[in-house]
């Protein structure tokens, strides 16, 4: 180490670093890792659109009708409705209050639905 160096250079830096004891080091990753998740954690949250349960019940109950009217038509078991795209969408659109109408219209007529060819023709 240079002695004329001032003592926050990098190399200074990595010698004090060292010389702090091994719990105390282990301590400082640890406090780093959680402040890391802490970090990931908050950045997910704040990305995430919260849902609401009316839109999952409906896409729910969407899918379920889906999945037997093409089993019924088909056989084949899988459809081409994603439920998860079907709640981000409805919950983007109950957000918007030039399209919150339509979708109270929507939810609506799923729930009075009686059969699933009644929940398909859903406006």
């Amino acid at each position: 180490m240079n002695p004329e160096a001032p003592p926050n250079d990098r190399e200074g830096l990595a010698m004090r670093a060292d010389r702090r004891p091994a719990g105390a080091r282990a301590m400082l990753r640890a406090m780093r890792a959680l402040l890391a998740s802490a970090l990931v954690a908050t950045a997910l949250a704040a990305c995430t659109a919260p849902t609401s349960k009316q839109c999952r019940e409906v896409c729910t109950r969407q899918n379920e009708c889906e999945a037997s009217a093409l089993t019924e038509a088909s056989g084949a078991a899988e459809t081409g409705f994603d439920e998860s795209e079907c709640v981000a969408a409805c919950a983007a659109l109950e957000r918007d209050q030039a399209t919150v109408a339509l979708v109270a219209a929507h939810v609506d007529c799923v729930h009075k639905a009686q059969t699933c060819p009644d929940v398909l023709a859903c406006p």
